[in-house]
């Protein structure tokens, strides 16, 4: 018997092995049980979030009122990680693609409210589950936006939003060419309108190249230590880089400050009668963008970054 022939003869033999093990392995995976643990981890998930919900939808912004609720979705998603973890890794590691759909959503939801690390580890098995049509596409985009947003990035297909304080609603910036990103996953043109008709989204995303960091930021009267809603914005003041001027805040306080990622410079400053006033921002070449507000003060603004 040739050297090929025995090494083909062990090689199946191996697979064959490594077959009956997964195998076996499937048969004693208990799948009503992890289902039970997937159910319970999702709805103590979305218990405090649907009371951040509905308190958004109302236009609360006294962030007293979140509080309780914040606190009460930290600990869930703390719990939730011990317990739907080591069920993923065991679905994945054997391949248990035959539970009934929504457990993957459940799988996806923990995922995805998790820290950076746990996203960045199971970016395989998410990518997995939309392969095989077990999370829809949107979710599959909510992910990736999410994971770029949370390395500062901008996001690809547009599913991210921030809140401030007050209540106004940004969507995150969107590189440019999302429309090519959007089409590779069978749509016609990108989709805008990505949160229910009673949010007000106040500032759509700003497109930017993968060479571009875009400053996002607002400017109030009064103590940095203030909260949001009970100072007044700064109205038509004039922002300059470089000692022109790129950009005027609007009636929010809002304004918004591109710079190519060669050039990035902290020398923002804000023209208030007449005088300039440096608002200072955090410059990194591997990120794309900044949110901050700005507490004009004694003829100084310190910034904050969100």
């Amino acid at each position: 018997m040739s050297k090929n022939i025995k090494y083909i003869i062990i090689l199946l033999i191996l697979i064959s092995s490594k077959l009956e093990c997964y195998a076996t392995m499937q048969k004693e995976i208990d799948r009503k049980k992890i289902m039970e643990l997937l159910e319970g981890a999702y709805l103590r998930d979305q218990t405090p979030r649907l009371i951040i919900d509905s308190l958004m939808r109302s236009g609360v912004t006294d962030g007293n009122l979140y509080f309780s609720a914040i606190t009460q979705q930290r600990e869930a998603d703390s719990i939730n990680t011990k317990i739907v973890l080591p069920i993923i890794d065991t679905l994945y590691k054997f391949e248990v693609y035959d539970l009934d759909t929504i457990a993957y959503k459940w799988c996806w939801t923990i995922i995805q409210h998790a820290n950076n690390d746990v996203m960045v580890d199971y970016t395989d098995f998410v990518e997995q589950l939309a392969k095989r049509d077990l999370i829809s596409k949107s979710s599959y985009m909510a992910f990736v936006d999410r994971l770029q947003i949370r390395k500062k990035r901008a996001q690809i297909y547009g599913y991210q939003f921030h809140r401030m304080a007050n209540g106004t609603m940004i969507q995150y910036p969107i590189l440019k060419g999302s429309e090519k990103e959007w089409k590779k996953l069978g749509y016609a043109s990108r989709i805008n309108n990505l949160l229910p008709s009673d949010y007000i989204v106040n500032y759509q995303a700003v497109e930017i190249k993968e060479d571009q960091f875009i400053c996002l930021g607002f400017i109030f009267e009064g103590e940095r230590d203030s909260s949001i809603e009970n100072c007044p914005p700064v109205v038509n003041a004039k922002i300059l880089l470089n000692k022109r001027v790129v950009a005027v805040t609007d009636s929010c306080g809002y304004f918004s400050v591109i710079m190519n990622k060669k050039k990035l410079t902290s020398n923002i400053e804000v023209l208030i009668n007449k005088n300039p006033i440096e608002y200072k921002i955090e410059q990194d070449k591997d990120r794309d963008f900044l949110i901050s507000v700005g507490y004009l003060n004694n003829e100084r603004i310190n910034v904050i970054s969100e």
